[in-house]
């Protein structure tokens, strides 16, 4: 799929359609708290900014979210067990020991103040007996084993810590390609794909979540084919209007089918940007229809974000009428 599949005009109108479903969708909560929706989805979608200046920090948060791991509430009062997110330190204190994490970092974490409010789900000691757990495949031994790795390959060497920004950091990471540097117009899957292959090269850190990594980073030029891209973009764009299936081991075209339709709606928009208020890049198109599915509004100043509702019927429903408008979108 390319952008000349779609009407200019017609990308234009299904962009703004599914920006007021939204606001449709939260109009309660925002009359609620009242917040401006206008600054919502600003705020949300197209404010591009990074989650944390620490890379190291947001791949760890990155981590916990691969399939099947445990997930962390509170990364702010683990920092001194990950010796305050600097990967070098992190390699010192606690060296690898057979690609398993050291025995002192699984100690220091289990002795860290207030474990059940830090760990998911609360219930501390479930989570100790899954640490110390002698399966290799447990959750929250393998997420450590990941941010020791993460460190090791990636994030201690010189040229990270050097690099003098953000940017510059992810380009390094990236293996030397500056997705800033690509127009939108330009951009491809291909681009994508080659400039995350090093960090998916990391045990547990798969393309999903290299590409949500790079995107959170403040990169504009990303997008994650998540379950509700996948979903929303297959039911508007795919034959048997179902979702774009997940990768498998050796098969990723599902993802990179969905990457493609996305960033063929983003540059399509991004043609009608003196039409609109906003500036479209690949990033805010992602956040906009990960919206419809997630039910998550984070807004600025509210420490969790808001939620719709939980009903899958209600959600799958958002979905396709979102589709139904994508899908109108094409010439």
């Amino acid at each position: 799929m390319k952008f000349n599949d779609f009407d200019p005009a017609a990308t234009r109108r299904a962009f703004d359609q599914i920006i007021h479903i939204l606001v449709d969708a939260y109009g309660t909560a925002f009359r609620h708290h009242g917040i401006a929706w206008e600054d919502a989805i600003r705020r949300q979608i197209f404010d591009c900014t990074w989650v944390t200046e620490s890379l190291f920090q947001l791949f760890c948060m990155n981590a916990t979210n691969r399939k099947g791991g445990a997930e962390v509430n509170d990364w702010t009062a683990l920092a001194p067990v990950f010796a305050n997110w600097d990967a070098t330190a992190l390699q010192v204190r606690y060296p690898l020991g057979g690609g398993d994490p050291h025995p002192d970092l699984i100690a220091a974490l289990l002795s860290a103040d207030r474990v059940s409010q830090i760990i998911g789900g609360g219930d501390a000691a479930a989570h100790r007996q899954a640490l110390l757990a002698a399966t290799r495949g447990n959750e929250w031994v393998e997420l450590l084993r990941t941010v020791c790795h993460g460190g090791a390959i990636r994030f201690a060497a010189p040229a990270v810590v050097n690099a003098p920004t953000v940017q510059a950091k992810l380009t390094v990471l990236c293996g030397g390609i500056d997705l800033h540097a690509i127009p939108l117009a330009r951009l491809s899957v291909g681009d994508l794909w080659r400039a995350t292959a090093p960090l998916t090269r990391i045990p547990g850190i798969g393309r999903q979540l290299a590409l949500n990594f790079i995107k959170d980073a403040g990169c504009r030029n990303a997008t994650k084919p998540d379950i509700w891209l996948r979903k929303v973009a297959g039911y508007a764009f795919t034959e048997d209007q179902t979702a774009y299936p997940a990768s498998s081991i050796g098969n990723d075209q599902g993802e990179r089918d969905c990457v493609e339709a996305v960033l063929a709606f983003a540059q399509a928009v991004a043609l009608t940007d003196g039409d609109g208020p906003w500036i479209t890049t690949l990033a805010a198109v992602d956040r906009l229809l990960w919206l419809v599915g997630s039910s998550k509004l984070f807004v600025s100043g509210h420490q969790q974000p808001l939620l719709l509702p939980r009903s899958n019927i209600v959600t799958e429903a958002r979905l396709r009428a979102v589709a139904a408008v994508l899908r109108s979108a094409l010439r």
